[in-house]
């Protein structure tokens, strides 16, 4: 039987393998300094909203009338990851039939800024838990003034022996600056590492009238609806409450 070579000290010793080691420390050395002369952002900085969510003016909201704030309970809220958000109910007075489900309109804002490792919160996956089925998603668009605002509707079915409910969950997410729809898209957004804050605020709305049946509006009724809605809300985040990414991006480091 022959010997094996190249094993021991020697083996450690071969010019392969210090090659490795000597590229191994030159990166561990200029990491931070090339990192830093690129400015890239290893940690994001918190951005905090100009204007708290709670003070929107609704006035600003024309037709939707301002009926209800409703209490998130204490383990949602543990849930949701931030205590930053409303949950509204609004009425559409341009709707005069008291039955018609879209009349009545439930929006709910969060705002996620200054943690790291944030992943949203979203529809498809929360009323599974709820014993809800997706019967029907995709990605569309609302247009808002001049802008193409990306949403994702959501239509869940749920059976049992109180009925039949078929509601559907539209919603959106404003992030550093660009509106996404989905989370992996929140997520590409927020890693940017040349960003040196982030933030996310999901925008999400649903319609429904418990005293009528339907008890909701159809899919296509409540994208509509909902790209209604968002065509006066969105201006008035934009305006009063949303950061303004530009000003931020050129605003001094607050660890300069």
């Amino acid at each position: 039987m022959s010997k094996q070579s190249g094993g021991g000290a020697g083996g450690i010793l071969q010019p392969s393998f210090l090659a490795c080691v000597a590229l191994l420390l030159a990166a561990t050395v200029l990491a931070g300094p090339i990192a830093k002369h690129m400015q890239v952002v290893m940690r994001k900085e918190a951005v905090p909203l100009r204007k708290p969510l709670t003070e929107m003016d609704k006035a600003l909201l024309g037709e939707y009338e301002f009926q209800v704030s409703h209490a998130v309970e204490e383990a949602i809220a543990n849930q949701l990851g931030t205590d930053i958000f409303i949950d509204w109910q609004f009425i559409d007075t341009s709707i005069k039939n008291q039955r018609d489900p879209r009349r009545f309109v439930r929006c709910f804002l969060s705002y996620y800024t200054g943690k790291p490792d944030q992943v949203p919160h979203i529809a498809d996956n929360c009323f599974l838990g709820a014993g809800y089925q997706i019967e029907s998603k995709g990605n569309l668009s609302a247009q808002v003034s001049d802008l193409e605002v990306p949403i994702r509707a959501v239509t869940f079915l749920k059976t049992d022996v109180h009925g039949r409910a078929q509601p559907t969950v539209v919603y959106t997410f404003h992030c550093n600056g660009e509106f996404k729809c989905t989370r992996d898209g929140v997520r590409t957004k927020l890693s940017n590492p040349f960003d040196r804050g982030a933030y996310y605020c999901k925008i999400e709305i649903m319609f429904g009238n418990p005293r009528a049946l339907p008890a909701t509006p159809n899919r296509d009724d409540t994208i509509e609806a909902a790209s209604k809605f968002l065509g006066r809300l969105i201006p008035v985040l934009l305006e009063d409450h949303l950061p303004d990414w530009q000003a931020v991006q050129e605003s001094p480091s607050e660890k300069a």
